[in-house]
């Protein structure tokens, strides 16, 4: 046997009302991330119908209207010039917007998680430019990751 005494039991503490208020509250903004993220990603594929219509601009499947006055003319290229431009506009954005929508679902697994706090707040301070919702969420994001009691949820 050991010479050790024995250990006592580790007791076991009953959360208190600022823990269960914070880890709700964690948990209210992880699932607003996700929405939030969501929704990103579902409006930003608005934006492939610029792709679309670009690309039958460029195609020559749909014309441009005629110059509105009789002394213009446009340049022998433009249309497939202007199609392209909306298919690289309507790419850009699109992909933009998949990308920020997936760091934003990730911003609120990381909350659930308790991990990577400097990043949600990087994405809540971003989220802020996105008025009136992008904004709510970045700023009750702020108001719950600084508390001291959440800070101290977090790993070091």
């Amino acid at each position: 046997m050991s010479d050790l005494p024995p250990q006592p039991p580790i007791a076991y503490q009953v959360p208190t009302r600022e823990v269960t208020a914070d880890l709700s509250h964690l948990r209210t903004l992880s699932i607003c991330h996700y929405v939030w993220g969501g929704l990103i990603v579902l409006l930003s594929c608005l934006f492939i119908a610029y792709i679309v219509i670009g690309a039958m601009v460029a195609s020559g499947r749909v014309t441009l209207p005629a110059p509105p006055s009789p002394g213009t003319t446009t340049a022998p290229g433009s249309p497939a010039l202007f199609g392209g431009m909306m298919m690289g506009m309507g790419s850009c954005a699109t992909l933009f917007g998949w990308t920020f929508g997936v760091l934003t679902i990730l911003s609120g697994r990381y909350i659930a998680q308790r991990r990577r706090r400097m990043f949600s707040m990087v994405i809540a301070g971003i989220n802020c430019a996105s008025f009136p919702l992008g904004t709510l969420l970045g700023v009750f994001t702020f108001i719950v990751l600084l508390r001291p009691s959440v800070k101290a949820m977090y790993p070091a």
